[in-house]
C-alpha cells in the first residue's frame, strides 16, 4: 500500500480546524469498499464500543488498511502509512490491535518500537485500557507479566507481545499480526528480516509499518516506500 499522510491545520476563523481526510498519496481499492470488503467497517464500530470515536482520518485509513480479496484475506500484506506527528498514529494502532485480538482473534500479535521501552509502554497502555473496558475485561485471561516474556492473552488465546527493533523480533513465533512503529527509526534490515519471516507460513498475515517522515538513515521506511509507489 503505498504511504499515507494526513495533515491539519487552523483556518484561523471561529478557531476551526480543517484539513484533509484524502492521503497526497495512497492505493486506490480495487472494488467499491463496503463492510463486505473491508474489515475496517468493523474496526470503525469497534473503536466506537471502546474508545473514543476515530477521527476521519483514522476511519478512512480504516477502510482501506482493511480492504479484502474475494477470498477473504487482505488485500494489503504490508500497509505502509506515513502521518505527521500528533495526529494520533499511535492511538489509532492501540485500537486496531484490540480489534485484531479481541474481533478477529487472531493467534499471535507483535509490536515493535524504537527500543524495547517504548514498545513495552505502547504494550502497557493496551493491556490497562483493556482492563479498565467493561468489554474487554471479561474477555482477558491473566497477563504474563515476567521481565522478557510480557504477554497479553485474551480467553480465546489470542497473545499480544513486543519486542525492540533487533534481529531477534518475532523469531521461534509465528507472527499472524505485525505492527511495526516509528518505521522510520529502522536502519537497516535486520528487524524486517527477522519478524517478516516469521509471517510466511500465515496466509493471511499482515503488517501495519506506520511512522512519521524519516531522514536519510530511515533504510526501512525507504526500502517499503519505493516499491509502494511503484505500485500507484
Amino acid at each position: 500500500m503505498a504511504p499515507t499522510h494526513s495533515t491539519s491545520f487552523a483556518n484561523g476563523v471561529d478557531g476551526e480546524f480543517l484539513g484533509s481526510t484524502l492521503p497526497r498519496l495512497w492505493t486506490p481499492p480495487l472494488r467499491e469498499l463496503t463492510p463486505e470488503t473491508s474489515y475496517g467497517y468493523d474496526l470503525i464500530d469497534f473503536a466506537h464500543l471502546i474508545d473514543p470515536p476515530l477521527d476521519p482520518w483514522e476511519e478512512w485509513l480504516s477502510l482501506h488498511v482493511g480492504e479484502l480479496l474475494p477470498d477473504g484475506r487482505p488485500r494489503f500484506r504490508t500497509v505502509l502509512a506515513l502521518v505527521a506527528r500528533q495526529n494520533g498514529k499511535t492511538t489509532w494502532a492501540k485500537t486496531l490491535v484490540k480489534y485484531w485480538l479481541f474481533v478477529e482473534r487472531v493467534p499471535y500479535v507483535l509490536a515493535t518500537g524504537t527500543d524495547r521501552s517504548y514498545a513495552k509502554a505502547t504494550w502497557t497502555d493496551v493491556l490497562s485500557e483493556c482492563q479498565t473496558c467493561d468489554l474487554l475485561r471479561a474477555e482477558l485471561a491473566t497477563p504474563r507479566l515476567t521481565i522478557g516474556e510480557e504477554a497479553l492473552i485474551t480467553r480465546h488465546g489470542s497473545t499480544y507481545q513486543f519486542a525492540a527493533n533487533n534481529r531477534r523480533a518475532g523469531r521461534s513465533k509465528t507472527v499472524h499480526r505485525w505492527l511495526c512503529d516509528e518505521v522510520r527509526e529502522h536502519h537497516d534490515l535486520e528487524t524486517w528480516n527477522a519478524a517478516s519471516n516469521a509471517m510466511n507460513a500465515v496466509t493471511d498475515a499482515q503488517v501495519i509499518a506506520i511512522s512519521n517522515q524519516g531522514d536519510d538513515r530511515s533504510v526501512l521506511l525507504d526500502a517499503l516506500r519505493e516499491p509502494a509507489l511503484t505500485g500507484l
